[in-house]
């Protein structure tokens, strides 16, 4: 939104990461985001089953207001902890759009 505005800030880039992931993991793209019927936020809540801390850091840079997302990349890079994640331990997921038979 800060973006549309003419106003980015650095968590903005990092909000925008945050999407491309769910994205990648998913296949969603932002509007199809379950979100909460209260506030209208977008939730990370319907990834698929990822190390917890990945969750955690994404549903972090996708928060509406971009005081409450990372103020910096570098910041993102130590909320993920010091043990890389291993990408083999996690499960793969087929996204492929829907075929549709002529």
């Amino acid at each position: 939104m800060e973006q549309a505005a003419g106003r980015p800030v650095y968590s903005s880039d990092l909000y925008s990461l945050g999407l491309t992931a769910i994205f990648l993991l998913t296949g969603k793209t932002p509007q199809y985001l379950e979100t909460d019927s209260q506030t209208g936020k977008s939730s990370g809540k319907k990834l698929p089953d990822l190390h917890s801390s990945l969750t955690t850091v994404i549903e972090r840079a996708i928060r509406f207001h971009p005081v409450d997302r990372f103020s910096s990349a570098k910041e993102m890079e130590s909320a993920l902890g010091e043990k890389p994640i291993d990408p083999s331990s996690m499960p793969t997921i087929a996204v492929a759009p829907p075929i549709t038979p002529p």
